[in-house]
């Protein structure tokens, strides 16, 4: 009896009744075709470990939180507009993909995913973050890109797992107190929200290598980490950058490749920064030719680039085929 089935981009409309009573079955691909709902009898796949489900039309979700040996359910690309409660029984799920959806809210069930530790809810309608995120303790990767969440909760300090945290293109005033206690993050963006400055508790985070906040109301970059090798800045009324900030990015070599400091070129021009003063690590985007260069393109987040208008400078690309 087959334990992986793949039934992608089968222009299916509903779960094929084949696969109905394998209770053998842990791995299943469903995702790019038209599905609208989730079938009751989906529970007798009681062995079921992997399931996406990607890319159709699916509302609700709720039949499929009898799977309780669930580790991994891939549900991005759907019309889901809230979670049931009784997400609360899939005990044992690693991975929630849920991007690309309608959700207005989380349900505060989301905590009692103790084991999760991959949390992707970007492209929603999202406005805050239940308190009760602030019980994943496993988490290591949420993703939380392009909704409208206005504060993050101080719970969220207690994510002290968390590697990679995303909540770039949201309307942030201001990131949590606690942030400072997420010693494990190694990548912090937060770049189109609207930050006016950069706290305290962020130089705390002694693991961190690329944290960008271009895009925001910052008027002075201080409280940098020092294990930071990449820092984006742009697009910021700043007023003011540490010298110690400056020095860094002009001075110091980290492993086998350079840090960079990514600024634009009004900010370039105003604290008097040129290029040739850094040994290639400072980074001037110039917003007016709207052109970047070849090198700089992978580091600047390609939604930004969209939002901007910024494209690839051609006439720089010279023998490089």
């Amino acid at each position: 009896m087959a334990k992986l089935l793949n039934f992608r981009s089968k222009n299916l409309s509903e779960f094929p009744d084949e696969i109905r009573g394998l209770t053998e079955l842990t791995n299943l691909n469903l995702q790019d075709n038209q599905i609208k709902f989730i079938p009751d009898w989906v529970s007798e796949l009681k062995n079921l470990k992997v399931i996406y489900l990607s890319n159709n039309n699916i509302t609700d979700i709720s039949n499929i939180c009898s799977l309780k040996e669930l580790e991994v359910l891939h549900l991005s690309k759907n019309r889901i507009t809230e979670l049931p409660s009784s997400i609360k029984h899939l005990k044992n799920l690693k991975r929630l993909h849920l991007n690309d959806n309608l959700l207005t809210d989380l349900a505060d069930q989301i905590g009692e995913l103790a084991q999760l530790n991959e949390l992707l809810i970007a492209n929603n309608k999202l406005k805050s973050l239940n308190k009760t995120i602030g019980q994943l303790r496993y988490l290591t990767v949420l993703n939380g890109f392009n909704n409208q969440i206005a504060n993050l909760p101080e719970t969220i300090g207690n994510l002290e797992q968390i590697e990679y945290l995303q909540f770039s293109k949201n309307e942030l005033n201001a990131l949590p107190k606690s942030i400072g206690k997420m010693k494990k993050m190694t990548s912090l963006e937060v770049y189109s929200n609207r930050l006016t400055k950069i706290q305290k508790g962020i130089n705390n985070l002694e693991s961190l290598e690329n944290f960008n906040v271009a895009d925001n109301c910052i008027k002075e970059i201080t409280n940098i980490p020092k294990a930071v090798i990449r820092l984006s800045a742009y697009k910021n009324p700043l007023q003011k950058i540490d010298t110690g900030v400056i020095r860094k990015f002009k001075n110091e070599l980290y492993g086998d490749y350079f840090e960079y400091l990514y600024l634009d070129k009004k900010q370039a021009e105003q604290f008097k920064l040129k290029t040739s003063d850094f040994e290639k690590r400072l980074k001037i985007i110039d917003f007016d030719s709207g052109l970047i260069g070849l090198g700089d393109i992978k580091h600047i987040p390609i939604e930004f680039q969209k939002d901007y208008g910024l494209k690839l400078n051609k006439s720089n690309l010279r023998g490089s085929y």
